[in-house]
């Protein structure tokens, strides 16, 4: 019923055309999208996967799992522990204080901003973590 609405509402954009012919009654492809979306949604809910879960880990392993799953995309180095070797909360700072000198200058060694980049890597996240 909610597909023949649409359909009939917006004729134009469900009208289905196969080699400049219209065919079927317009909402058909659009009942297959809604049915393919709720069958994709309920996939979780199914017996099979909830086999699955009662047979392996528990509720809380799962959840485990996913959380780690997840952690491995984007940045993988969220919240470093420490500054890295020979470096100090100074030099840090004059590092940072030098890449803003070499922004303004429109300096184009790639290479040399790369470093800095990385030498600086904690106070940076640091920075962003406090906002």
């Amino acid at each position: 019923e909610i597909a023949r609405k649409m359909a009939t509402a917006y004729p134009g954009a469900f009208k289905d055309v196969i080699e400049g012919e219209v065919v079927g009654s317009g909402y058909d492809s659009v009942i297959k999208q809604l049915i393919n979306r709720v069958d994709n949604v309920r996939r979780g809910t199914t017996s099979l996967s909830l086999k699955r879960r009662a047979a392996g880990n528990s509720e809380e392993e799962d959840t485990l799992r996913r959380k780690k799953r997840l952690d491995s995309y984007g940045c993988k180095n969220w919240q470093p522990v420490q500054l890295p070797a020979n470096e100090t909360p100074d030099t840090q700072k004059h590092v940072q204080e030098e890449m803003k000198k070499m922004n303004r200058e429109r300096c184009q060694d790639t290479n040399t901003v790369e470093n800095m980049m990385r030498a600086t890597f904690f106070t940076q996240r640091k920075d962003i973590i406090n906002g």
